[in-house]
């Protein structure tokens, strides 16, 4: 039986009463709640990592008053970081106080601000902040996953910085934390492929620095290594020795990749090379001097070598390229190095099948083909330098002046120049080359404040003053004296919105435009240049117009500790003009056995004696020079560039 309740008047004022009362309860609660203000970083967008956005949530929570307001930006600061945003994650970096962020958080921010301040290019400003006392007074209590980003990033960018012992260190201290055999590995090789870029007597130098046990079993791999380079044979067995005295050593349990490569190298070295260079006519001198330059390194190697490969000769000076070519792969050839010319190249690449390998000692153009021989001036950046349709086993290696433009913007910026007045001779390699550099330099964030082309000598000294706008202050001068109406001192003054000179001219205009820059007012500017601008050839008096000017230069031009130099003086009369030539064909032995071991790893150097030497997109060769600075009329070779010093 359903009961059905009919409220009465009572009850239904007692209800009233009762629900009056508890909104009366719930109305005093709520007054006496002081109401909760809206942090901002729950206004930051979560899905919406857009710089604009990012930012806009950033510029929220620096004005709040909250504990974790920096902590906030600093998460917003990665964020900026990983999209690439760097110019804005900096910004948000420098309104950061460290003061509010626990040690934890304090190391976070030094590697994040370090990566943002690297990768905006500025290195020095990186650093500070592993110099910071704090850092390494609370880095050995860090979660392990922390220190072993902090000594992979500190590591980088010593590297970067040119410190290579503290690069190495850092290297060092990261494997000890490391537990993964592939990240291990990875380390090594890291740390290889570092220090086997170094000359001799790099190694020899950081040898002398007293860094540890692992420290110096690296270095010491690297100059074993170094000094048996020319012959897989001899490299592998002097490794193999290495091993033997350093049983426990890191790079003994993990050997770099690069040298476990050898021994499949060896077995798969080429047993007969062919050399097809022109012996007559215009370009016989250019081949004469590669040929001598090669033999020189066969028989320096010839008795660490095993078994040496036969070397067969080829004149491409009037035969079709096609059948030279033909002809030594029918002679049992495995490997063709050559042609020089740059037309010979061109065709040879073109050609159907290219059953053998081939190291061509010039650049395929997309330009016009020319004759011109190695000093290839063909416009060859990482963007531009591909070519369709090249086969895989087609090599190109020669002397681009191209790469030391490049060279020289990198060098500049990383020395922390941003304004670069060019100066240029009408030559086609002077211009291809300013080309290089501007697109470099630009690419890096530089400005290009100004480029000029030289004339005739006798108009060197306008063109100069036009230049760093000597003139427009003597108008400026002129303008005065006419308003006061009489004459005042005055000194000209050039222009300062230039805080360098990459100068692409030979060494002939060379030593007419460095005085002249000196005399308006320009010494106090670095100068840089290529190898152009020096010349072997002139008198120590005669090069001394040149000072101060750094400049890129092979190995072969400033260290007389080559073997294949005494090998080539002892049996031929050298002729300086072609020593780059010789250089080349140095360096053609030293690469005839490594080029899959290049190829496999972009990241593994040679040192040779044209510069370190590693192969690029489409199977081309770059070459990284020396440093050298011209003092009382002499080259001066200069130590790696070490910006944490500066």
């Amino acid at each position: 039986m359903l009961l059905k309740h009919t409220p009465t008047k009572a009850s239904h004022i007692k209800h009233t009463f009762v629900y009056l009362l508890l909104m009366s309860c719930t109305l005093l609660i709520t007054s006496c709640t002081t109401p909760t203000k809206t942090d901002p970083i729950a206004a930051v967008s979560i899905n919406n990592d857009s710089p604009s956005q990012l930012m806009a949530d950033a510029a929220a929570i620096t004005k709040s008053t909250s504990p974790e307001r920096d902590q906030n930006l600093l998460e917003i600061a990665k964020r900026l970081l990983a999209i690439n945003a760097n110019t804005q994650a900096e910004s948000i970096i420098e309104d950061i106080n460290l003061i509010e962020l626990n040690d934890t958080q304090f190391i976070d921010y030094t590697l994040n601000a370090s990566k943002i301040y690297s990768r905006n290019q500025s290195l020095k400003k990186a650093n500070e902040f592993f110099a910071n006392p704090r850092i390494n007074a609370t880095i050995d209590q860090a979660s392990t996953e922390q220190q072993e980003n902090f000594y992979r990033t500190s590591a980088k960018l010593y590297q970067a910085m040119g410190n290579t012992e503290a690069s190495i260190r850092q290297y060092i201290a990261l494997d000890t934390l490391l537990s993964n055999d592939d990240a291990i590995q990875q380390n090594s090789d890291a740390i290889w492929n570092q220090i086997s870029a170094l000359s001799y007597s790099e190694l020899i130098r950081l040898s002398s620095i007293n860094s540890g046990e692992a420290y110096r079993g690296w270095i010491d791999l690297a100059r074993t290594s170094n000094q048996a380079q020319g012959s897989l044979n001899a490299q592998n067995i002097a490794i193999a020795n290495w091993r033997t005295e350093h049983p426990n050593h890191p790079a003994n349990l993990y050997l770099p990749n690069n040298l476990r490569l050898l021994t499949n190298l060896i077995s798969n070295s080429p047993k007969n090379i062919a050399l097809l260079l022109p012996l007559e006519g215009k370009l016989a001198k250019a081949g004469e001097s590669i040929r001598d330059g090669f033999l020189a390194a066969y028989y320096n190697n010839q008795q660490s070598l095993g078994t040496p490969p036969a070397i067969q000769l080829y004149d491409t000076s009037s035969k079709n390229i096609h059948t030279t070519y033909d002809l030594a792969v029918k002679n049992g050839a495995d490997l063709v190095i050559g042609p020089l010319s740059k037309g010979n190249v061109q065709a040879l690449h073109t050609k159907n099948l290219l059953t053998t390998p081939v190291l061509a000692l010039n650049y395929v153009d997309r330009e016009q083909v020319t004759n011109s021989v190695i000093t290839d001036t063909s416009l060859e950046t990482e963007d531009a330098q591909s070519s369709p349709h090249l086969p895989h086993h087609f090599y190109q290696f020669g002397l681009s002046l191209e790469d030391e433009a490049i060279q020289v913007a990198e060098r500049a910026w990383t020395e922390g120049h941003r304004h670069a007045l060019v100066i240029s001779s009408p030559e086609d390699w002077s211009q291809r080359s300013t080309r290089a550099f501007t697109a470099r330099w630009q690419a890096l964030g530089g400005i290009i404040s100004d480029q000029t082309t030289l004339d005739s000598a006798e108009t060197y000294a306008e063109t100069i003053q036009s230049s760093l706008h000597i003139d427009q202050s003597k108008k400026r001068a002129s303008s005065l004296k006419r308003l006061f109406g009489r004459n005042f001192e005055f000194e000209p003054r050039r222009r300062h919105d230039i805080d360098m000179i990459f100068l692409v001219t030979r060494s002939q205009e060379g030593t007419q435009i460095k005085p002249t820059l000196n005399f308006y007012y320009a010494s106090d500017l670095p100068v840089y240049a290529t190898s152009q601008l020096y010349s072997s050839t002139n008198s120590k008096s005669k090069n001394i117009d040149l000072n101060k000017i750094r400049l890129t230069i092979m190995p072969w031009l400033i260290q007389e500790d080559i073997p294949e130099k005494t090998i080539l003086s002892e049996n031929i009369s050298r002729s300086p003009g072609y020593d780059k030539l010789y250089a080349l064909g140095v360096d053609s032995f030293l690469l005839y056995s490594r080029l899959p071991q290049l190829s496999q790893m972009p990241s593994q150097q040679l040192y040779g004696a044209t510069g370190q030497l590693s192969i690029k997109s489409d199977n081309r060769i770059y070459r990284q020079q020396l440093w050298a600075e011209i003092i009382d009329g002499e080259l001066k070779e200069l130590q790696s560039l070490d910006l944490t010093n500066q």
